[in-house]
């Protein structure tokens, strides 16, 4: 399937947090995932295309195949997302529009 398995098949996760609609969670080994609503590109998938199946963020991941270096912290708002690294690099995509 192209995600982190532990010994059931699925990614064990470290955290999880909710914007409006959708989710983003860190897995114990640094990577990310989201899912649900993408209207404004929250999910990070270069669409805007919803999805309800969890969707790999690919740049990011404790491995040398992933540009960007493992997750440590994940955050989000009511349309985007925000992600520190390892190595303390601050990853974001989607909207921050404010009512």
């Amino acid at each position: 399937s192209g995600l982190e398995d532990d010994l059931a098949g699925l990614p064990s996760i470290a955290d999880l947090k909710m914007g409006e609609q959708f989710t983003i969670a860190l897995s114990m080994r640094g990577y990310v995932y989201t899912w649900g609503m993408n209207d404004k590109g929250q999910l990070g998938n270069g669409s805007e295309v919803p999805t309800n199946e969890p969707y790999q963020i690919p740049s990011i991941g404790p491995t040398t195949k992933h540009p960007i270096k493992a997750a440590t912290k994940i955050a989000c708002g009511l349309k985007h997302c925000l992600v520190l690294t390892k190595n303390y690099q601050l990853c974001s995509w989607g909207s921050n529009l404010q009512c």
